[in-house]
């Protein structure tokens, strides 16, 4: 018998607290929506999970280990069986500048996903579970190629992650619902700088519309580093997401069967940054990012200069979980779309769901036929944000192959071994 529990707690930080997501010239000003952290916990003879989805662009894997070593500590848990994700809103606090005030919620944070956790455990009931796949087309590929040189824009004539998936779980005794998991790509950056307002994007209001169906409702990214969404820049274009989301929700049938296979996934191991070795291209990608972002770059650059021909290297997990049919797997990283395509295609199941934004926060893993087309997200995103999260430089070419293949084998091998 299988038992679980799905419980939210309101982690709304106090105004005035800066943004991250996008740079903005004044913190947080005004609440426009609630922004939670869900707590997912399923157990099954001797295994048990802890999935935490918490509204936040991303929390630095530093932060997200102390984290899971507070629940671990608290509920006996192993650290491997604790996975973080991420819903990656623009429009959530700041965790990582240091200033007093963000210390302070990360404090409270920090108890408040200890206490979650829990009462998650506290209240687990024996419980049964759907999977239902649809298609939404809410997302563009945002990298338009410009002679050569990707640029923001839209990419046209290529097929982007359309795949919707949702695992909707209730109580096997009055089969009350008691947590929905939607997993989609389509970056939650619709508000953009002009905003000033706390929110969970168009997760928020997806949640509103179907607050009637549940009351824990959270939305997990897969490949979307490489996506925006088609409609952005106004509060409108929030509901116009939520708006296909929730009729695509609405022609779903959930049929509700018994959790006969779980699996819990987990791998760590280094990986490997490109090396800097060219002066002109170090300083080229400077200036670059100090006229463009408009932020002193002299950090990073001297970094780069003092590592000059050195391998760098990332703590890396790959982090998941198997129920029935339906898998997720993460990783610390935005990842491309088309990563998750490939590991579905390859594995000939299109409930096979890889996305990002699990268990920390590094940066941008382009797939490895786009380095050629550099671009942000390849070489000015660990510039900008480099000497912060730890991703001085692109992931090698190799290294972004090898994940898809090592993700792959840990789905084969159930994570034996491996």
């Amino acid at each position: 018998m299988t038992i679980g529990s799905v419980q939210k707690i309101n982690i709304n930080p106090p105004l005035g607290i800066e943004f991250i997501g996008y740079h903005r010239d004044k913190p947080i000003s005004e609440i426009l929506h609630d922004i939670y952290a869900i707590s997912y916990y399923i157990k099954s003879s001797q295994k048990e999970m802890l999935f935490i989805s918490i509204d936040n662009v991303g929390l630095l894997k530093e932060f997200s280990d102390e984290i899971r070593n507070r629940i671990s500590e608290a509920t006996n848990i192993e650290i491997g069986n604790i996975i973080l994700n991420f819903s990656h809103t623009h429009s959530g606090p700041a965790t990582a500048d240091g200033k007093e005030i963000t210390i302070k919620y990360n404090k409270e944070l920090v108890n408040k996903l200890v206490d979650i956790s829990i009462k998650c455990i506290e209240t687990a009931q024996p419980i049964e579970i759907s999977w239902n796949l649809d298609e939404i087309e809410v997302s563009d590929n945002r990298r338009e190629i410009v002679n050569g040189i990707a640029t923001m824009g839209i990419r046209k004539d290529v097929r982007v992650d359309n795949r919707i998936a949702y695992l909707s779980i209730r109580s096997k005794s009055d089969k009350k619902n008691l947590g929905l998991l939607i997993f989609m790509s389509s970056h939650p950056n619709i508000l953009k700088s002009d905003s000033f307002v706390l929110s969970n994007d168009y997760i928020s209001v997806v949640r509103e519309k179907l607050s009637n169906e549940s009351a824990n409702i959270a939305i997990v990214q897969l490949g979307t580093g490489n996506l925006n969404p088609k409609w952005r820049g106004s509060v409108n274009d929030l509901n116009t997401i939520a708006d296909k989301v929730e009729r695509s929700f609405r022609t779903q049938e959930f049929i509700y069967e018994d959790i006969e296979s779980f699996e819990i996934y987990y791998k760590k191991y280094d990986i490997n940054l490109m090396k800097i070795s060219d002066m002109d291209k170090l300083n080229e990608r400077a200036k670059y990012a100090s006229e463009v972002w408009e932020l002193n770059t002299e950090k990073w650059k001297d970094a780069m200069i003092s590592r000059m021909n050195e391998t760098l290297s990332l703590e890396f997990e790959i982090s998941g979980f198997k129920l029935n049919n339906g898998i997720f797997m993460g990783i610390p990283f935005e990842p491309f779309y088309e990563m998750s395509l490939e590991i579905k295609n390859l594995l000939g199941n299109d409930l096979i769901l890889f996305g990002g934004y699990t268990n920390g926060y590094y940066g941008y893993l382009p797939y490895e036929t786009e380095y050629q087309f550099s671009g942000y997200e390849v070489d000015i995103n660990p510039v900008v944000y480099g000497p912060l999260t730890g991703l001085w430089m692109p992931v090698t070419i190799e290294e972004s192959k090898n994940v898809a293949d090592n993700v792959i084998k840990i789905i084969k091998n159930n994570g034996v071994n491996y």
